[in-house]
C-alpha cells in the first residue's frame, strides 16, 4: 500500500519524499510515534486556547466525535485536509503543529 500526502498549500496529492513545487517541502507520512503525539499536542493546544472539543469542531467543520477520535488516536488524521483543518483552527500551519508534536515526542523519551 502506498502513502500518499495533501500539501495543505498547493493541495497537490504526493508519493512520499516528492518535492512539493508550490511550497518547496519534501512530503513525508508520519511515523505511528508522531500519530500518536499529533492526536496529544491537538488536545494540549485546545485546552490551552480553551476550547471545547465542540468549538474545534465547529471551527474545522468536523463532528465532535471526530476530534474526540483524533484526540484518542482513533483515527489518524495524517498530513492531509484533516491535520491542516485542525492546525488552521488552532492558529497554526500543518508543518507547525508536526514540529510541536515531534518536540513533544522528544520530551518524552527523555
Amino acid at each position: 500500500m502506498k502513502f500518499h500526502i495533501l500539501c495543505e498549500l498547493s493541495f497537490i496529492v504526493f508519493l512520499p519524499a516528492q518535492l512539493c513545487n508550490y511550497c518547496k517541502k519534501e512530503k513525508f507520512p508520519l511515523d505511528k510515534e508522531q500519530i500518536l503525539y499529533i492526536g496529544s499536542t491537538i488536545k494540549r493546544l485546545r485546552t490551552e486556547q480553551k476550547l471545547s472539543q465542540e468549538d474545534l469542531a465547529g471551527l474545522t467543520g468536523y463532528s465532535r466525535e471526530y476530534i474526540s477520535k483524533v484526540e484518542q488516536n482513533h483515527i489518524d488524521p495524517s498530513l492531509g485536509a484533516g491535520t491542516a483543518s485542525i492546525a488552521k483552527a488552532l492558529g497554526l500551519k500543518t508543518w507547525e503543529l508536526v514540529k510541536i508534536a515531534e518536540e513533544n515526542t522528544h520530551l518524552e523519551e527523555k
